[in-house]
C-alpha cells in the first residue's frame, strides 16, 4: 500500500511539472525543482524565505482573529477535483489580508451592485474578507471538494466572530466553465491556475461582457498569466502593489 501510494504521489508530481513546463517552459520547472531542493536542505533563497516568514505572520494573525484554518501552502495532488482541468491547478496559498483590503479600497467602486466571485477560493479567506464588505452577494468557486468543505467550516467560524455584510455561496465546479449570475460582476483571482485555464476564464468572462454589456471587472493578484487576458481583449486599467484591474472596453 505504501509503495503504491508513493508511486501515485510521484506520478501526480510528474504530471504537475509537465503542466508547469507547458505553461512556463523548462526554466520554470528547473527553478521549482531547485527551490524545493534548497528548502529540503535548509538553504532557501533569502527573498522566498522572507516571504514565507511574512506569510506565516499574516496566517497566524488572521486565523487567530476569526478562529479559522486558512493558512499554509497546500498541494492539490490528493484532493477530489472536479472537471477536466485538475492538472492545471496550482498550490493553495491564501490571500494576504492587508493586500486584499488595499486593493479593494483602491477600486473606489460602489460594491453594493457587484457580485464578488472568487475563482479558486481555496479555504475561503478572500470570501471571509469580502463578506465584511457590502457586496450584493459573494460566490466562491473551487474544484477541490476538500477545500469546499474547509471553506464552509471557516465561513461558519468567521461568522461567529464578525457578522457578514454579504451572503456567501460556495460552488464545487471548474472555474473555466462557471456560469456567472446576473448583474455586475467582480471576478477575483489569486494566481490559482495555469495558462490554459486562465485563457479559458478570460475568454468566458469576455463572452459574458460581449453578450450582456454589463460591468465585468477582473482583479488579478500575482498575475503570472496576465498576457492571456490581454490576448483575449482585456485591458489593464489600474495597477496596485501586486495586482491588476482588467476590463473590456471594446
Amino acid at each position: 500500500m505504501h509503495g503504491s501510494m508513493s508511486i501515485a504521489w510521484w506520478s501526480r508530481r510528474a504530471r504537475r511539472l509537465w503542466a508547469v513546463y507547458q505553461d512556463l517552459g523548462l526554466r520554470a520547472v528547473l527553478s521549482r525543482v531547485l527551490r524545493r531542493l534548497l528548502q529540503l536542505v535548509g538553504a532557501d533563497e533569502q527573498q522566498h524565505a522572507r516571504w514565507l516568514r511574512k506569510k506565516q505572520v499574516a496566517d497566524t494573525e488572521f486565523d487567530s482573529l476569526f478562529g479559522t484554518v486558512t493558512g499554509g501552502i497546500d498541494e492539490i495532488f490528493d484532493l477530489s477535483v472536479t472537471g477536466e482541468n485538475s492538472r492545471y491547478g496550482l498550490s493553495h496559498i491564501a490571500t494576504d489580508p492587508s493586500e486584499f483590503r488595499q486593493m479593494i479600497d483602491a477600486l473606489a467602486l460602489d460594491l453594493s451592485s457587484f457580485t464578488f466571485v472568487d475563482l479558486g477560493c481555496g479555504k475561503g479567506r478572500a470570501l471571509i474578507l469580502a463578506a465584511q464588505l457590502p457586496f450584493r452577494q459573494i460566490i466562491g468557486v473551487e474544484f477541490a471538494k476538500e477545500f469546499i468543505d474547509v471553506a464552509q467550516s471557516n465561513l461558519e467560524r468567521a461568522a461567529q466572530r464578525a457578522e457578514a455584510k454579504s451572503p456567501v455561496t460556495l460552488v464545487w465546479a471548474d472555474a473555466a466553465k462557471f456560469e456567472y449570475p446576473d448583474g455586475p460582476v467582480l471576478i477575483y483571482l489569486f494566481n490559482p491556475f495555469g495558462s490554459k485555464v486562465i485563457r479559458q476564464v478570460a475568454a468566458n468572462a469576455r463572452g459574458l461582457w460581449e453578450r450582456q454589456k454589463r460591468p465585468v471587472i477582473v482583479l488579478y493578484m500575482n498575475a503570472v498569466h496576465l498576457q492571456e487576458f490581454l490576448d483575449e481583449g482585456w485591458s489593464v486599467i489600474q495597477r496596485g502593489a501586486g495586482w491588476s484591474r482588467l476590463e473590456c472596453r471594446s
